[in-house]
C-alpha cells in the first residue's frame, strides 16, 4: 500500500506452473496423455503435448561460450522462489518485495500448452477439442487451489480453450462462477484456420 492508502495492483503477474500440473489434475479420462512440463533447461517453461513440444521461442541465436542465458541478476532474484519451487508463498513473497498488495495470476508454461490447432487442420498430432478443454479446466482447479493459499492478494486469469466455443464458453462461467477467477485468458491465434473476430 502507498503512503497515502493506495493499493498498489499488478494486472499481468506470471505463476510458473509445476511441471506435473496436468498430471496431477486433469480429469482421470486423460490422464494417459497430459502434457508434462520439462525442466531439462534453468527455469525450463516447454510442456510436452502429445508429440509436440510447445514453446515460441522465435528465432535461435548462437549464445556466446561465457554468457549464460539467465542473467546473475535474474539468477540472484529468482533463486528463492526457485529454491521453494515456485509455490504460493514464495508468489507472496516475491509481490511483498515489489511492493504489491494484489496480483491477477497468468500462467508461464500455459501460455503454451494450447498452441496446437485441431487434428482437422494438423492432423493427427493436433489437439482435440475435449482435451483442450480438459487442459484448460487442470489448469483452472490448478490456479484456484495456487491463489487459494493467498485469496486476498492473488487473483486467477483462467484459461479457456477455444478449440470448442461451447465447451470455452462453459469453462468462463465455472471459472468465474464457481473458481472465483477474476479474468480469462486466450492464446493468440487462430484454431481451424479462423482468427477470433471470425462470426
Amino acid at each position: 500500500m502507498t503512503p497515502d492508502g493506495l493499493r498498489v495492483i499488478d494486472s499481468d503477474m506470471h505463476v510458473l506452473e509445476p511441471p506435473d500440473l496436468w498430471q496431477r489434475y486433469i480429469d482421470p479420462a486423460f490422464r494417459h496423455v497430459a502434457p508434462v512440463g520439462l525442466g531439462e533447461l534453468p527455469r525450463d517453461m516447454r510442456v510436452r503435448v502429445k508429440s509436440h513440444v510447445m514453446l515460441r521461442l522465435g528465432p535461435v541465436r548462437p549464445i556466446d561460450a561465457r554468457a549464460e542465458a539467465w542473467s546473475g541478476e535474474q539468477d540472484r532474484v529468482y533463486a528463492d522462489a526457485e529454491r521453494r519451487g515456485w509455490d504460493a508463498d514464495s508468489q507472496r513473497d516475491a509481490m511483498d518485495v515489489e511492493g504489491l498488495d494484489v496480483a491477477v495470476m497468468f500462467p508461464s508454461r500455459g501460455l503454451f500448452v494450447l498452441g496446437l490447432d485441431l487434428p482437422q487442420v494438423v492432423g493427427l498430432d493436433g489437439l482435440e477439442p475435449e482435451f483442450a478443454a480438459a487442459i484448460a479446466r487442470a489448469y483452472n482447479d490448478w490456479l484456484h487451489d495456487f491463489c487459494g493459499r493467498h485469496p486476498n492478494r492473488m487473483l486467477g486469469a483462467g484459461m479457456v480453450a477455444p478449440h470448442d466455443v461451447t465447451a470455452a464458453a462453459a469453462e468462463v462461467r465455472r471459472a468465474v462462477e464457481t473458481l472465483g477467477m477474476k479474468a480469462i485468458f486466450l492464446a493468440p491465434g487462430c484454431v481451424g484456420r479462423r482468427p477470433w473476430h471470425d462470426r
